[in-house]
């Protein structure tokens, strides 16, 4: 399903400097219909500039207040006008666009969500659809530093299991999210992970899972202008029997099984 919604934010909250928690009251049509790992295009403005639309994955959705959050950083004209924007604000959705990641069955499972930066920002509405389908899970969270670092609390009051990285060791493990993924594969059985963030992360998550033979899907953010499959400017390299072929991240994606997807850096 993908429809245009109209939305008024309700508020905004900074997550730290230059990082923004947006919520937005709109249509219940557009809350029931989305899942874990889908996204949304934003209309900033309704007139005037600028003019395409930002893609955004939906970070969490409450159908009792009837609002959508998003999770965005300050990096261009757009997302300034964002950090701008005053409750009362009407902004134009197209959504829930995309493929998500695949929830298991309700029955002796584990799934590991790993996040780094803004890629954990769909990880939050995915590990609430996991916890009402009463799946163990467990979430592991990659930082820069302790000022950069956000949503433990969030994450905790899921109660789940949440780990923290960061790569000065201000918080939590000194190191990468990777690094706890790869002990506890050898120490526990994960069936699944679901991973967002830099393509560094996510090639490291594909290949520890990959030799671990536990499944794996990626969230890849990808510059997106139409949102909907017709500009092409997403496209994502997808192994096959073949070789390879393109699929689009906005419209296959952008969650894909991560031993199919052909990293850049390869």
């Amino acid at each position: 399903m993908k429809k245009e919604f109209i939305g008024e934010i309700l508020y905004q909250e900074m997550m730290y400097d230059g990082c923004y928690r947006m919520v937005i009251k709109t249509d219940e049509d557009l809350l029931k219909a989305s899942q874990p790992g889908q996204f949304v295009h934003l209309k900033i403005n309704q007139t005037g500039s600028p003019l395409l639309r930002r893609p955004f994955s939906i970070h969490r959705i409450d159908l009792e207040q009837k609002t959508i959050s998003l999770l965005y950083a300050v990096v261009g004209k757009g997302t300034r006008i964002m950090a701008m924007d005053l409750p009362g604000k009407k902004v134009g959705i197209i959504g829930p666009l995309g493929t998500g990641f695949p929830l298991p069955d309700p029955k002796p499972y584990h799934v590991a969500l790993i996040g780094g930066g803004l890629g954990a920002a769909p990880l939050l509405f995915t590990a609430e659809r996991l916890v009402e389908k009463e799946i163990k899970t467990t979430v592991i969270l990659g930082y820069a530093d302790k000022q950069r670092s956000m949503l433990e609390g969030d994450f905790k009051r899921l109660g789940v299991r949440t780990y923290i990285s960061t790569e000065d060791g201000s918080i939590g493990n000194r190191g990468y999210p990777t690094e706890v993924l790869q002990e506890m594969i050898l120490s526990e059985k994960i069936d699944a992970v679901f991973t967002c963030g830099p393509e560094i992360m996510m090639h490291k998550v594909a290949v520890i899972c990959g030799d671990a033979g536990v499944k794996a899907w990626v969230s890849l953010e990808e510059k997106m202008a139409c949102g909907v499959g017709a500009c092409l400017g997403c496209v994502v390299r997808i192994r096959d029997e073949g070789g390879s072929h393109y699929e689009k991240a906005c419209k296959e994606g952008p969650v894909f099984k991560a031993s199919e997807v052909i990293f850049h850096e390869n």
